[in-house]
């Protein structure tokens, strides 16, 4: 918000789990799974220092931790590396064997440590002020390694700028 006077403040955000959706050929929800990801975790408050523009930067500095009880995620639900193949429309049978292949993984999507610290958790300025420089060291490239269905890293913060690629470690069928 432009309008907040320079000071310190509390601030949290809410998680929402439920903003995805994929459904089959008769509606039916196949992704997640009835009864997944059907709600939203709010962080805990963590501080946030505004300055004024007139001073020089600062740095933001903070812990994000979880208010609450820490949610227990239901299993994902994916296929393995060789799934059976879908053609462009499916019949009920090549359905049924591909929902039958599906193997269970973790749900790695919140990470919370035993102090109720949430992992993978950023703070950013929609707006950087107009006196603000990006810093001019070497920008290392970045690779994104989707494998197994997880990334690596879980979650990281790349520049404009800055050289990235991604990697998939997996049978794509189709």
């Amino acid at each position: 918000n432009q309008d907040l006077s320079p000071g310190e403040y509390l601030a949290s955000y809410t998680i929402r789990f439920n903003s995805r959706r994929s459904v089959d050929k008769d509606g039916n929800q196949m992704f997640p799974a009835p009864g997944d990801y059907d709600s939203e975790v709010m962080t805990g408050w963590t501080p946030l220092f505004l300055r004024n523009p007139n001073q020089a930067a600062g740095i933001l500095k903070g812990r994000i931790t979880l208010e609450g009880v820490v949610p227990t995620l239901s299993k994902l639900r994916v296929p393995p590396s060789k799934s059976p193949r879908l053609s462009k429309r499916p019949t009920d049978e090549e359905l049924r064997k591909f929902e039958a292949s599906l193997v269970e993984i973790d749900d790695e999507s919140i990470q919370v440590d035993a102090d109720q610290g949430l992992a993978n958790a950023f703070v950013y300025l929609t707006k950087a002020p107009s006196s603000w420089e990006p810093t001019q060291e070497d920008l290392r490239p970045f690779t994104l390694t989707i494998q197994d269905y997880r990334f690596e890293p879980r979650a990281a913060i790349v520049r404009t700028g800055q050289p990235a690629s991604f990697r998939c470690l997996f049978t794509v069928h189709g």
